[in-house]
């Protein structure tokens, strides 16, 4: 993977706006810990661990949170949304997960994945890497395992039909 840019600095307003944000979903998840690394290393200055950091962090509760959301929804459904967000441009699937949390009433979920943009004033590939870490979490890979299959099952039925 090439990056286009990385390391850029970003100003202080928008370190703060970052700051406050991983703050607030930190606190909301109990995750202090993992907030306060992030911004120590924002403070020294490694933006490229901080772009990272973030976008590994929002992957795991975005893929938390995600399982919560379909909780109890049918699995053809489900298949369906992850099929979508692989198949997505990298921002395009983030805001589809998005709208996925809008739809289903969760507006702070939502909201919470605009941290990304912020971070790719950082590493403009951090939408990337986000959906890949987050189509690897335990949960989501598992459904994209069962998309692939299903897929493979409809070309293997077509070719021998």
């Amino acid at each position: 993977m090439i990056r286009r840019f990385r390391n850029r600095k970003l100003s202080k307003d928008n370190q703060r706006d970052l700051a406050i944000m991983l703050k607030a979903i930190c606190i909301d998840d109990g995750d202090a810990e993992v907030g306060e690394s992030i911004i120590r290393n924002m403070e020294g200055g490694k933006m490229d661990e901080v772009a990272i950091e973030v976008a590994s962090f929002m992957a795991h509760k975005t893929a938390e949170r995600f399982a919560d959301m379909v909780n109890g929804r049918r699995f053809s459904d489900i298949m369906q949304m992850v099929g979508g967000i692989q198949e997505a441009d990298p921002v395009e699937a983030v805001r589809m997960l998005q709208m996925s949390f809008f739809s289903h009433g969760m507006t702070a979920e939502a909201e919470d994945l605009e941290i990304l943009d912020i971070c790719a004033g950082i590493d403009s590939d951090i939408h990337e890497y986000f959906i890949d870490s987050f189509m690897q979490e335990e949960d989501i890979d598992w459904f994209a395992v069962e998309c692939w299959v299903d897929e493979h099952n409809v070309e293997l039925a077509e070719r021998f039909s």
